[in-house]
Parts: C-alpha cells; sequence; structure tokens
C-alpha cells in the first residue's frame, strides 16, 4: 500500500501561496481535488488556507464525502450539504453557479455566505 501524501500535498501547496503572497486558493478541477484529498466524486470544491483546507461538495456526496476525506469538511460544510436549513449562525457556505455563455464556454460565479 502506498503512503498517504495528502498532508505533504497541501504542505508544499501551502508554501506555494505563502511564497506568491496569497491567502487560499480555490481548486474547482476535479484531478486536482482528488490528488489533494481523496475524494472521488463528480462534483466538488476545494478552498485551501494557511489554516485549513476545506472539502465543499453537494449532497449526493453526503456519505462519499466523509468516508473520503472526513479530516477535510468541518462540521459546517457538512452540515451545508444537508441543504440551507441546516446551517446555524456564523456557519460559511459557498455557493457555486454555472451558466453556458455561447463562445466563451461556462462561467461560474462563486459567492461566500456568512449565515447570520
Amino acid at each position: 500500500m502506498l503512503p498517504d501524501r495528502r498532508a505533504d500535498r497541501q504542505a508544499a501547496l501551502r508554501s506555494g501561496l505563502a511564497a506568491e503572497g496569497l491567502d487560499a486558493l480555490l481548486v474547482t478541477h476535479l484531478p486536482n481535488v482528488r490528488y489533494l484529498t481523496g475524494f472521488t466524486g463528480s462534483a466538488a470544491l476545494l478552498v485551501i488556507h494557511a489554516e485549513a483546507t476545506v472539502l465543499i461538495t453537494d449532497f449526493r456526496y453526503a456519505v462519499q464525502a466523509p468516508a473520503e476525506a472526513a479530516e477535510f469538511m468541518p462540521g459546517e460544510v457538512a452540515q451545508a450539504l444537508l441543504g440551507m436549513d441546516a446551517c446555524h449562525p456564523g456557519d460559511v457556505v459557498v455557493v457555486v453557479s454555472g451558466s453556458r455563455s455561447g463562445v466563451a464556454g461556462y462561467t461560474d460565479s462563486v459567492r461566500v455566505l456568512r449565515i447570520e
């Protein structure tokens, strides 16, 4: 069995972010999400910050995501998988919407909401 190198990969990425003076990185390409977390689902975002790595996915992966990458799913994000009504004041939710925009292809909009 191969050693788990996810922590090493994330540490290297954090070093690169710090060297560039960046606070965080939003990873949207699924092969990169899998490389960094081990999550194999078909829909996910990954936020890598100096303090934490957070895997964000939808309700279809409410069982799979914690099984494959529980250490990257804080409680508030896991609650968001169940729907907005399961969130509590102070929770952070990332909302991603995509749309087809003609020749330019797909455009994505990312919003971070704090539940008040």
